[in-house]
Formats: structure tokens, C-alpha cells, sequence
């Protein structure tokens, strides 16, 4: 024997005057045991506090050893508390929730961004397009055109019809004012 672990009884509950009030017939009660590690019990003495003689153990057969006829383990000493795991997945399910709504937020919040950005990127092209619409360009000059209160038109002398449309005799009031770099000799005649 290496380590005296603790007495045993057979009582279960012990009054201050050191008689048993409820007591385990035939049975020993060891505590201080724990799961998983092999014990060897050892009686060493039999002792009854109201009979100071002791009792004598009755084993016929030496060479037969005692053994348990029943084992009985009070599971409140060796359950395990599994507060601290039910705790556990409680926090890691609530901050996984937390997580996984602050994730979606950001990513909603992106989305709502970004589309807000395209649709003011859109108005503005509109607006751009819409003010580029009537553009006043810079009148070109062109060096064969004349203005209309410089021509008699005469409508009901066709000529004939072209590309750009139809082509009527006309008569030039005045001196057409052309460029100088036109090779017309229509403003030359007179």
C-alpha cells in the first residue's frame, strides 16, 4: 500500500455524537475515488462506535479473496459540469449571428453605394447629354453659299432635282459677296 486515500463507513449520514443515523447494511461507502485509475481496498480494521470490541471478519478461506457484489458510483461526484460548454456555444451562436449581420450590413451598405454611385454617374450623363443636345456650333462659312434676300427664286421653273433636293432658276439681285478664294465667276458677271 503506497497512499491512504481516506476511512470508509457504511454510514451515510453521521450525527455531532458520532452515532450513524442511516447506515448501508453489508456495504462500505469509499470516497475520494476518481474514474479511469485502478484501487486496491485494504481492510484494516472494523470499528463500531457503540461496541469498542471488534467485530470479527468472517473468512473461512484465506486463499478466496473478498470481492463487491455490487458496485455503486454517486454520478453527482464524477459528472462533469457542462456549464461552461453550454456557455460556450451560446457566445460563439450569438457572436457568430453578430458576425455574420455585421458582414451583411457591410455588404448591403457596398451594394447601396456603389448603385447610388452608377444612377448619379447616369444623371449626370443624361444632364450632360441633354445640355449638349441644342448646341450652338459656329457658323461656317461657306464659300458658294449666298443669303436667300440676295435671290429671286422662281418656283415654277424647275431645273431639274439632285442629291440635295430640287433645283430651280433663280436671279441674282446685286453683287454676290463670296470669298476670295472661290473660283466662281459668278459674281464677276454683270
Amino acid at each position: 500500500m503506497t497512499n491512504v486515500r481516506g476511512k470508509a463507513s457504511n454510514c451515510l449520514t453521521l450525527l455531532k455524537n458520532n452515532t450513524c443515523l442511516e447506515t448501508i447494511d453489508e456495504s462500505i461507502i469509499l470516497t475520494n475515488l476518481t474514474m479511469d485509475k485502478l484501487y486496491g481496498v485494504m481492510i484494516c480494521g472494523v470499528m463500531d462506535p457503540r461496541n469498542l470490541t471488534f467485530p470479527s471478519i468472517n473468512v473461512t478461506n484465506r486463499a478466496i479473496k473478498t470481492k463487491a457484489n455490487r458496485l455503486i458510483i454517486n454520478s453527482k461526484e464524477f459528472k462533469k459540469s457542462k456549464t461552461g460548454l453550454i456557455i460556450g456555444i451560446i457566445l460563439g451562436v450569438v457572436g457568430g449571428l453578430i458576425l455574420a449581420s455585421c458582414i451583411a450590413f457591410v455588404i448591403f451598405y457596398r451594394r447601396q453605394r456603389r448603385q447610388r454611385q452608377i444612377d448619379k454617374l447616369q444623371i449626370l450623363t443624361m444632364q450632360k447629354e441633354m445640355q449638349q443636345r441644342y448646341v450652338d456650333m459656329p457658323k461656317k462659312n461657306d464659300s458658294w453659299e449666298l443669303e436667300r434676300r440676295q435671290l429671286l427664286i422662281y418656283d415654277d421653273k424647275k431645273l431639274g432635282a439632285g442629291a440635295f433636293g430640287a433645283v430651280y432658276l433663280a436671279k441674282l439681285i446685286g453683287k454676290a459677296e463670296g470669298s476670295k478664294d472661290a473660283q466662281s465667276t459668278l459674281g464677276k458677271l454683270d
